[in-house]
Parts: C-alpha cells; structure tokens; sequence
C-alpha cells in the first residue's frame, strides 16, 4: 500500500470531487480514478460512492484513521530529521536533478563547508512529483531549495537569495519547424505548446519559462502531461511541443536522440536561480552555506572562460 495513494484518497475525500482533488495533486483525473479503484482492491472495500461522490461508511471510518496516521507520520519524519540536523553538520536540500552550473554551484558550496566541518552531509531531496518547493520548506522537508521563479508564498514565511542568471535553450524535435532556426526568441516558439507536468517539482522550472513568454508579451499553449519527473517529458516530447533547460546541460540529447537544442537571444534568455529557506528554519549551517554559495557564484561571473 503505497503512502502517496493513501495521500491522494485523503485529499479526495475532503474534496469529493475528482477534478478538484487531482488538481490539488497535480495530476490527471483518470489516474487519481485508477489509484483510488486499485486502493478499493487492495483494501477489500468501496471507499466512495459515485454520482455524486461521497464516502461510503467504511470510507469515512477508513480517513479518519488514514488521515491520523499520515499526521503522525509526517510528524515522525519531521522529528527525526530535526534531531539529526541538531547532531549534526547537515544540510537538505530540494532541489531538481541537473548537470547545469547552478546546481555545481550547490554541490562545490557543500564541498567547501565538508573541509571546515569533517561531518558535514548534504541530503538532496528531488523525487517528490507531490510536493513544491514552498511546501517542502514550509514544511520543514528540506532546509534549502532551488528556485526558479518568483516565491508561491503569500504568509511571508520564506525569503531568497539569488546565486546567479543562467544562459537557458530550448529543446524540440527535429521535425518541429523550431528545429531550423540556429537562435531563437520567446516570439519565435509562441506556436509551440509548452508541455506541464503534473509533478510538481519539475512544474516549477516549466512555471518559470511561461513566465517568460508572458514578460516577452506571448501566451503560449501549454498541455498538461502525467509524468513522473522531468526526464520523462524529455524522452516523449511531441513534434509540436517545446521544453527549457540550461544552456550548459546537454542531458536531454543524451535522453532522447531526436531533440535539437535552440540557442535562445533577446530579453528573458537568461533564467535567475534563487536558494530559498524558510524564515523559522533554526539550522545554523543555512547562512553560512548561501554565503559560500553566493561567492562561489561571484567568482565564476568573473572568471573569463576558457
């Protein structure tokens, strides 16, 4: 029984509605139906009555004693990483898989602060397709995380700093017209769709590139794809469809063969990256860590390139 159906069968049961639950967890409504028919299964009993959706009486028994034991749980972790953090030199951190400078920035900042303290660890969190970065460090899941658009935060209870702007690409198949031009701007691709992943982590790169579009005047189609990461848009991407990354990270070529990387110029072709912490976050180590990041980011601005 996995924790993240029992997680989606909480939020629809204080929902009871299938588009408004799958769109509180960022995913498509036939594959919240499919989870929660296979959880009936596995339990032995009908959770919900349809038309109209309610819980049936073994239902309500069922979230009452879910819900608790998810709170519990959640506290558990909490806890037990508060303690390790408080043992110890450690830092966690949420944040996309990449092979782009921003995220060398990270791990050189966690090389640096190795060699003053010998115990220092960096736990890197970025497999949560549930979760955003806000929540995680509003939650106290990760003490830092990668930002790349403006804060989803309206209670004030985070704060950032920035670590650099960043040359950024796109990627589209051959056979998509884009595949012809040798530079682009954001005017260029406003007929391409944009696709969205309903994990929510790989969602807040996307959110930053449609900001993009939308400072550069174009509204751009998107589509909404339920994927489980980043990696798997790249691999299915449609002949109509176009993604961003770093300049610098050729990964999706090495993804999928058929993708054509497009230089982009002009406004919005540089992406800013923020680490962002929560303002109640008690861990020494944060400020220390974002300074050596920041300077770490200074020295690479002006250290010319070979």
């Amino acid at each position: 029984m996995q924790i993240g159906t029992l997680r989606e069968f909480v939020v629809l049961a204080l929902r009871l509605d299938y588009t408004a639950a799958a769109r509180e967890l960022h995913m498509s409504v036939s594959s919240l139906s499919r989870h929660i028919s296979a959880l009936e299964t596995e339990m032995g009993f009908q959770l919900f009555n349809r038309n109209p959706v309610s819980l049936t009486a073994a239902g309500s028994m069922a979230f009452d004693r879910i819900a608790r034991i998810l709170d519990e749980l959640d506290a558990v972790v909490e806890e037990g990483r508060a303690l390790v953090a408080k043992a110890s030199h450690n830092l966690r951190l949420y944040a996309l898989p990449s092979n782009s400078a921003q995220i060398a920035i990270v791990y050189e900042a966690a090389a640096a602060l190795h060699e003053k303290y010998p115990d220092f660890t960096l736990g890197v969190c970025g497999d949560d397709r549930y979760m955003e970065t806000e929540e995680a460090l509003i939650e106290g899941k990760a003490d830092i995380g990668v930002l790349f658009r403006s804060f989803n935060d309206e209670g004030g209870r985070l704060d950032r700093v920035p670590i650099g702007e960043f040359p950024i690409c796109a990627w589209v198949r051959k056979d998509n017209p884009a595949a012809n031009l040798e530079s682009a701007t954001f005017a260029d691709l406003a007929s391409c769709v944009v696709p969205v992943s309903t994990n929510s982590q790989s969602r807040a790169a996307t959110d930053s590139m449609l900001d993009a579009f939308r400072q550069n005047g174009v509204e751009v189609k998107t589509r909404l794809r339920d994927m489980e990461n980043r990696f798997a848009l790249y691999f299915s991407l449609g002949p109509d469809e176009v993604l961003f990354d770093f300049a610098d990270d050729d990964e999706p070529a090495r993804i999928n063969k058929n993708l054509v990387k497009v230089a982009m110029v002009g406004d919005a072709s540089l992406s800013p990256v923020y680490l962002a912490f929560s303002r109640g976050n008690s861990n020494p180590l944060i400020a220390e860590y974002l300074e050596v990041c920041q300077s770490l980011s200074a020295q690479k601005a002006t250290t010319p390139t070979k």
